[in-house]
């Protein structure tokens, strides 16, 4: 690659000037007075130092390595000037030390002039270097008290300032700005001048590109629970070194590193041609369609290549269901279905269930090889593998010995640590099955006679029955002798009520009797009434006597 550039240099010139009556010879004036010009410090050209204690010394300039101050030994020949001796002053700049463009710019003309009279200047522009340079300006500025009569060749500006623009400026070629100018006043001026130029260079510059490859492989199905390996390679195809090479990798969350989900390695400078490689490995904790990015950048970001690896991993994922009654009466039957499904995308190995028997349920019967601890209270079975799709079924028959709310709970185990559970609650109730019977002693009944009926109610339930109460009436054909029972009673007219039995335990009986008198003939029915908070309407029982006389 060749770049070009351009070098500006800057040469600026200032003279003193006496205005008088009387002229001095040029050897006349001290060497200190001859002045020195230096260019500015942000053309990036320096000149020779002042000599110490000139008033027209300007402030020292940062010397740029680029430029340097000719030393100053060319001068103009031209005559001496009949006003005075001829004051030649110059200054040079070097352009380039490779190249050697030096451009310098002289005053050439009388040191002392008088006031009102026309006296000639001219300012020589060379280049002394051996190099074309090129956008050659010139700019001149007059005080005031000095009037420009006339320049050649024509200059821009005026009223004091003056520019004159000479393009190229070949090799040791050399251009002359005349100019008549006349004093207006007596005393000391400064004639500035300041001339700039550019210069092309050229450097021939080898340019080289790294570049950047990432390759990674691993497997492309793995099992939950397994260790997956990952080789990521990077390589510079490029003719250049890539430098601060860095691997940045990203893993989706059903792959797990111990540095985390997003990590890095630092691999420093990649030769051209150099290949590394790094294995990496990780976990596979979920199913799915995991991903492995891998990005690789060097030069600070500059260079960048991404890898990308999908990996399927498998997953067995037991589920469990028990079915079961929720509701059972005491001394009941119950059956319950454990049912395990694999709903996942590997097979599911080394099966087990365990299932318990509450307190609440006597043990029976199981199907497919279930065996009960007694001591534990539990069921198992060996199930064996369940492949994705697949249920198996276990089931259990007992039977409810004891009230409340029963939990019958079931737990699936398999291999890698899979596990499920399920429960179900059976509320086991008993029943107060209130049974009422009422047979009379004697039938027919004669008229005048006495008989009795004997009431008897029975729980044939479960449970106790509560507030057991007995009302009785008495047909119109018989009247009231007595009345006994294991509680009070109470008589209004032909009816009998007895108070309630507070609790009445199952497979207990309460007896009541009550004595009648025939009245008149007929077909009597005899009425009792079981009345019970265990009851959600009453129990009616109707007993015939036949009542006759002779």
């Amino acid at each position: 690659m060749k770049c070009h550039g351009w070098l500006l240099g800057v040469v600026m010139m200032m003279t003193p000037l006496v205005v008088g009556n009387e002229a001095r010879a040029e050897d006349e004036i001290p060497a200190s007075e001859l002045p020195v010009f230096a260019l500015p410090s942000d053309a990036g050209v320096a000149l020779e130092k002042p000599s110490a204690g000139s008033d027209l010394a300007p402030p020292p300039p940062a010397v740029n390595p680029l430029f340097e101050v000719a030393n100053p030994g060319l001068m103009e020949e031209e005559p001496e000037s009949p006003q005075g001796a001829m004051l030649t002053n110059f200054t040079t700049a070097q352009l380039g030390r490779e190249t050697e463009q030096v451009v310098t710019l002289s005053w050439v003309g009388p040191s002392e002039i008088k006031v009102g009279k026309p006296f000639g200047y001219e300012l020589v522009v060379r280049n002394v270097g051996l190099e074309t340079v090129e956008n050659v300006t010139v700019k001149d500025t007059f005080p005031a008290s000095v009037k420009v009569v006339s320049v050649e060749p024509q200059a821009a500006g005026g009223e004091g300032f003056y520019t004159w623009r000479f393009g190229k400026l070949e090799p040791q070629e050399v251009r002359r700005i005349q100019m008549q100018l006349v004093a207006m006043e007596k005393g000391e001026f400064n004639c500035q001048a300041l001339v700039t130029a550019t210069s092309p260079s050229m450097a021939h510059i080898r340019v080289s590109e790294p570049k950047l490859q990432v390759a990674q492989s691993a497997a492309k199905k793995v099992m939950v629970g397994d260790s997956l390996p990952v080789t990521v390679a990077v390589s510079n195809p490029g003719d250049g070194n890539a430098d601060n090479v860095i691997i940045h990798a990203q893993l989706s969350d059903g792959l797990k590193h111990e540095s985390g989900s997003e990590f890095h390695f630092e691999i420093g400078t990649l030769g051209a041609g150099e290949t590394r490689a790094i294995q990496v490995i990780c976990s596979a904790i979920k199913g799915g369609n995991q991903v492995i990015r891998t990005t690789v950048v060097a030069e600070d970001g500059v260079l960048e290549s991404t890898a990308e690896s999908v990996v399927v991993v498998t997953e067995a994922t037991l589920a469990v269901k028990v079915d079961g009654p929720s509701r059972r009466y005491l001394n009941r039957s119950a059956q319950y279905v454990v049912n395990i499904s694999n709903e996942g995308t590997a097979p599911a190995n080394n099966v087990k269930v365990t299932s318990n028997l509450p307190s609440g349920f006597r043990y029976t019967s199981s199907t497919s090889g279930g065996r009960y601890d007694v001591a534990a209270g539990t069921l198992d079975w060996f199930i064996g593998s369940i492949q994705p799709g697949e249920t198996k079924q276990v089931a259990y028959k007992c039977i409810a010995i004891k009230p409340g709310t029963q939990n019958h709970n079931a737990v699936v185990s398999a291999h890698r640590g899979l596990a499920a559970k399920d429960k179900i609650d059976t509320t086991v109730e008993g029943i107060a099955a209130l049974f009422l019977e009422v047979i009379d002693v004697d039938d027919p009944v004669e008229v005048g006679a006495q008989t009795a009926y004997e009431i008897r109610v029975t729980n044939q339930g479960s449970l106790e029955a509560s507030n057991v109460v007995i009302q009785a009436l008495v047909p119109p054909q018989m009247e009231v002798v007595g009345a006994q029972g294991p509680v009070r009673h109470a008589q209004q007219g032909q009816e009998v009520v007895f108070e309630p039995v507070k609790k009445l335990a199952p497979r207990a009986n309460a007896i009541y009797r009550i004595i009648v008198r025939g009245t008149g003939v007929g077909d009597a029915r005899f009425q009792t009434r079981l009345l019970s908070d265990s009851l959600k309407e009453p129990v009616i029982e109707e007993e015939n006597t036949k009542v006759y006389a002779d």
